[in-house]
């Protein structure tokens, strides 16, 4: 047989074989996984408040004995430089009023931040004195509340703010004492000075109490 015929031959067989094999199916295709379902946020709605972390109970006293005399402080200093005809005292009155009113406020928000409620009006021994310098008049007006809100109170308040410093457990409650302990102590130096015949010296500044004022430590009194 001529070699080209048996070419041709073969050519042939081999197309009949692959025309009979069966057809293979296409390989399996890996399904996708399912894409993640997310919830769209609404910028206009805010997250919820995490609850205000719980203040010891030694730490809440600090508090409502802070806010009880500084509210009987800036009530005794609107008394005051309102009545009083000794332009020392009204002046020092007046900053008293304007830091320690400062000092309040800060207390206000500090507290209402953890849940504390806080006396509207002076309470207890604060009220007390308060009712007693509101009875006096004239010269003894002055020298009353130089002795009892601007050296003992400013004494007792000391006292109870180096403790929170130094102690206090909640770490904002423990700033805020730092932060105004040096406008306490500037107020007692400043009522010592008038009580011994002297100028104060306080600069009349806001109550921020970063002014380098002298320690009002000595003879501190009990809160």
């Amino acid at each position: 047989m001529h070699p080209h015929t048996v070419c041709v031959a073969i050519g042939l067989a081999l197309s009949a074989a692959a025309c009979d094999s069966p057809e293979q199916p296409p390989p399996p295709q890996s399904e996708a996984p399912p894409a993640p379902v997310t919830t769209p946020v609404d910028p206009s709605v805010a997250p919820a408040a995490q609850p205000p972390l719980p203040v010891a109970g030694a730490e809440r006293d600090f508090v409502a004995e802070a806010a009880a005399s500084g509210i009987a402080e800036v009530e005794a200093s609107q008394l005051v430089a309102a009545r009083t005809g000794d332009a020392r005292i009204k002046a020092y009155a007046e900053q008293v009023e304007r830091e320690r009113r400062s000092i309040n406020e800060e207390l206000q928000r500090i507290a209402g931040a953890k849940g504390i409620d806080l006396p509207a009006n002076a309470e207890g021994e604060p009220r007390e004195r308060l009712n007693r310098l509101a009875a006096l008049g004239g010269e003894e007006l002055g020298r009353t509340y130089l002795q009892e809100f601007g050296i003992e109170a400013h004494r007792s308040a000391i006292d109870r703010f180096e403790r929170q410093a130094q102690e206090g457990q909640d770490p904002e409650l423990r700033a805020f004492a730092e932060r105004f302990l040096p406008t306490l102590r500037e107020h007692l130096a400043m009522a010592q000075q008038i009580q011994d015949g002297g100028a104060a010296t306080g600069g009349g500044g806001g109550g921020s109490g970063s002014g380098g004022a002298p320690d009002g430590k000595s003879g501190g009194g009990s809160s």
